[in-house]
C-alpha cells in the first residue's frame, strides 16, 4: 500500500534579455509492504500432512515487512538567456532536504518433515528488526553556455557543483538471519563533486544535424537501509561517478516523411554502488552472507541506438528503434572488512553483464488515423 502526495509551484518572469524561473516542490510518501510466504501455523499443518515425505521442507514465519515514510522539499532558482544572440546560457542554484523513516522486520525459520506427522527443526524461528531515520541535505550551483560560432556550429561548456550531507540514526535487533548484530548508532557523511559537460553540434543543412557530447555524472554516497552489521550502519558507501561519451546524427528525408536517428555511446562507471552477498571478516565460518551495499566495481556500457519514423501516406505512421548494449563489470572486489561466502573470488565477476541491461532491445509501432 503506497500513498504519494506532491505539490509544485513555478514562477517565470521575463526580461528583455532572459527569464528568471523559480520552482518550489514538496513531496511526501508513505509505503507499507508486507511480503509473507508461510505462517508458523500453516507450516506445521503442511508438514504434519500424511502425504508429507520425510525430508520435505517448509519455512515457518518467512515474512518481510517494512514501512517507509518520507518528506522532501526542493527549491530551484534559474536564469536563462533569451536565446537570440551569439551566446546562449543558463545558470542556477538548487536546494534539497529530505527526511526518511524506515522500519523493517524479518522473520525466518526452517523445518523438515520427519515423515510421521512431526517436524525436524533445522533453523529455529527468528525475528530481526531495524529502525532507521535518514536525513539528506543537498546544495548545487550549475551553469552552461553555448557559443554559436555560426548559424550552424555551436560549442557548449557547462558544469555543476553538488554538495550533499546525510545523517543516519539506526537501531537494530539481531534476528531473522538477515540482521546479524544488535546495535544503536548515529552516523553522518558528506560528498561533493564538480561534474563538467562539453558538447559540439553542427547543423549541416535543414535536414541533417550532428552532435557530440562528453559529460560527467555523480551519485552521492549513503548509508544502507536495514544494515546487517554495525559496520555497514556507520561506514557509508562512497559516491559513484560516470563519464558519458556520445556522438550521433538526427536526420530527415523525403520532405520530412522519413526520420532516421543514430547514436553511438559509452558510459564509464567508477566505484559503482552495488548490492552483493558478503560476510564480515571476523564472522565465524558458516555465517550466511547478507546483502550489503558497497562500492564494489568499475563498469563500462557501450552501445548503439537506431530509431526511425516514416509516414508513407497521410494518416499512416510506422516507427521503431533498436539498441545494442555491451554492459559489463570491468573490475569487482569485496570491500575492506568483508569476505564472500565460501571464500569465492569476487574478481570472477569481472566481465559479466550488468543487471537490467539487455544485449538487444527493440520496438515497433504502427499507427493509422482517420
Amino acid at each position: 500500500e503506497r500513498d504519494i502526495t506532491g505539490f509544485m509551484g513555478r514562477v517565470d518572469y521575463d526580461f528583455d534579455w532572459g527569464t528568471f524561473t523559480s520552482i518550489t516542490a514538496y513531496r511526501e510518501a508513505d509505503a507499507i509492504i508486507d511480503v509473507a510466504d508461510v505462517s508458523q501455523e500453516l507450516s506445521s499443518l503442511i508438514l504434519s500432512s500424511p502425504t508429507a515425505v520425510a525430508g520435505d521442507s517448509n519455512i515457518p514465519g518467512a515474512n518481510n515487512t517494512f514501512r517507509d515514510e518520507s518528506e522532501q522539499i526542493s527549491q530551484e532558482f534559474r536564469l536563462t538567456s533569451a536565446g537570440d544572440g551569439m551566446f546562449d546560457w543558463v545558470g542556477g542554484l538548487y536546494f534539497l532536504r529530505e527526511e526518511i523513516t524506515r522500519v523493517e522486520s524479518f522473520d525466518l525459520g526452517f523445518n523438515l518433515s520427519d515423515g510421521a506427522g512431526g517436524t525436524i527443526q533445522v533453523l529455529p524461528p527468528s525475528t530481526g528488526s531495524s529502525f532507521m531515520e535518514n536525513e539528506t541535505q543537498g546544495y548545487a550551483v550549475f551553469g552552461q553556455v553555448t557559443w554559436n560560432l555560426s548559424d550552424r556550429l555551436g560549442i557548449t561548456v557547462g558544469g555543476r557543483y553538488t554538495d550533499e550531507e546525510k545523517k543516519a540514526d539506526t537501531l537494530s535487533v539481531a534476528g531473522g538471519f538477515l540482521i546479524l548484530e544488535s546495535f544503536d548508532v548515529n552516523a553522518k557523511g558528506s560528498w561533493s563533486e564538480f561534474t563538467p559537460k562539453f558538447a559540439i553540434d553542427f547543423q549541416l543543412n535543414d535536414d541533417i544535424f550532428f552532435y557530440g557530447v562528453a559529460t560527467n555524472g555523480f551519485k552521492s554516497g549513503g548509508f544502507q537501509g536495514s544494515p546487517p552489521v554495525e559496520r555497514t550502519a556507520t561506514d557509508p558507501y562512497n559516491e559513484e561517478t560516470a563519464w558519458l561519451y556520445e556522438i550521433g546524427a538526427k536526420t530527415e528525408w523525403l520532405d520530412n516523411r522519413l526520420r532516421l536517428n543514430l547514436a553511438l555511446f559509452q558510459t564509464d562507471y567508477e566505484d559503482l554502488q552495488v548490492f552483493q552477498l558478503l560476510v564480515p571478516e571476523n564472522a565465524p565460518d558458516g555465517t550466511p552472507g547478507v546483502l550489503t551495499a558497497q562500492n564494489a566495481a568499475d563498469a563500462e556500457i557501450a552501445g548503439v541506438e537506431f530509431e526511425f519514423i516514416v509516414a508513407p501516406i497521410e494518416g499512416l505512421m510506422f516507427s521503431g528503434s533498436y539498441t545494442y548494449l555491451d554492459a559489463t563489470y570491468k573490475s569487482f572486489e569485496a570491500p575492506e572488512g568483508f569476505r564472500t561466502p565460501g571464500g569465492v573470488d569476487p574478481t570472477l565477476r569481472e566481465g559479466t553483464r550488468l543487471r537490467n541491461a539487455p544485449e538487444h532491445a527493440f520496438n515497433l509501432l504502427a499507427v493509422y488515423e482517420w
